[in-house]
């Protein structure tokens, strides 16, 4: 396989985009924010997020069930502050520009992070082995 540590960051511009993009695709999230303070809802989209763009091609074929990368995201983004700010934020009045900026990269590079912090694992321990 022959697997070295700078593998998953080759991928990670490509990959950031598709989250940042799919984050931007959710039209409600700026408009209506404190909808997705609800970790059910933002659950089912950050489980979607890493069942289809957000994860390593590579990696997805050592380790296709992903169920345990949507609890380490989910667990990842309920102890930021994201949920505080969604929760905090004012009903029935979207988000600036700016600040649904700030959400969408801090809920991408959380997401990212987290999915490649099991990947590298996964196919670190894949190489030891072969």
């Amino acid at each position: 396989m022959g697997f070295v540590a700078e593998d998953l960051s080759t991928t990670y511009p490509e990959r950031y985009q598709w989250c940042s993009a799919y984050l931007n695709g959710l039209f409600d999230l700026k408009t209506n924010p404190e909808r997705y303070a609800d970790p059910e809802i933002l659950g089912e989209h950050l489980k979607l997020m890493v069942n289809t763009g957000a994860r390593d091609e590579r990696a997805k074929t050592a380790l296709p069930n992903s169920s345990y990368h949507c609890r380490r995201v989910t667990a990842d983004v309920a102890a930021s502050r994201v949920p505080g700010y969604l929760k905090g934020s004012v009903p029935a009045r979207p988000l600036s520009d700016a600040s649904h900026a700030v959400l969408v990269n801090d809920l991408a590079t959380l997401v990212l992070s987290a999915v490649d912090r099991v990947d590298f694992a996964v196919l670190a321990y894949r190489n030891e082995r072969n």
